[in-house]
């Protein structure tokens, strides 16, 4: 838990003040304190930050350097918990979608440099997705490992997953989300929608991430934690931008 708040801290604090960082870490408490069960689900934490790090990074460098650090660290990841599936592939997917969507329009646009890049860093991102991918393999059931995760995404009755949500209270939805307890869900909400109305910085990749996680939260409470670190990443993202 101290890893996982001081990984922020220390990322957060270099592109904001570091006061408007410990404000963010305070409130981004508040949800991950409610997930700190002595379980793989809360390794999640640190892996999620260590691709969003690599991804911001890799999108700023002229090599793609930044991006090995996912597969070092996948490889562990993708052994702890079922989480390197669903945070760790569809973050990635967000940002290749982003390159993609601008290697088109900068084409379009005839701004042939932009589109070079922007097609690179896609091309760089997929085969760093595809290793990752093959990480899958890599542990102690083989091809079994591999499919377990598509069997519980997408083979209804693998786990039983449908009848096991609606029994489960961290499986549902935040019914209860106009309690005070979820203060901290309106204040990061609030924050990213007025950072992204007022810089135009990458619009189009934070909105994306943004609903994202805002869908994750809505279908299950457990995603709370999720939300509020990709929320707090979007903030300091923007305005470090903007600065």
């Amino acid at each position: 838990g101290l890893i996982t708040f001081a990984v922020f801290l220390a990322y957060s604090s270099r592109k904001i003040p570091f006061i408007f960082s410990l404000i963010l870490t305070f409130i981004i408490f508040y949800p991950i304190e409610g997930r700190s069960f002595l379980r793989p689900d809360f390794f999640n934490f640190i892996f999620l930050q260590i691709f969003l790090i690599a991804l911001f990074a890799h999108r700023d460098a002229k090599d793609w350097k930044p991006l090995w650090i996912i597969p070092l660290t996948g490889i562990l990841w993708v052994n702890v918990h079922i989480g390197s599936f669903m945070y760790g592939l569809l973050l990635m997917g967000i940002f290749l979608f982003h390159y993609f969507i601008q290697f088109v329009q900068t084409s379009k646009n005839q701004r042939t440099q932009e589109s070079k890049e922007f097609f690179q860093k896609f091309e760089q991102l997929g085969a760093i997705t595809f290793i990752y991918l093959l990480l899958f393999f890599i542990t102690p059931y083989g091809l079994e490992g591999f499919l377990y995760p598509f069997k519980v995404m997408f083979v209804k009755d693998y786990l039983h997953f449908d009848a096991v949500s609606r029994s489960i209270s961290e499986l549902m939805p935040p019914i209860l989300i106009l309690n005070w307890y979820f203060f901290w869900f309106y204040l990061l909400g609030a924050a990213v929608i007025a950072c992204l109305i007022k810089f135009k910085t990458d619009r189009f990749l934070f909105t994306m991430l943004f609903a994202f996680v805002v869908y994750m939260f809505l279908y299950s409470v457990r995603a709370g934690a999720f939300f509020a670190l990709v929320s707090g990443y979007i903030i300091s993202e923007l305005l470090s931008r903007e600065n």
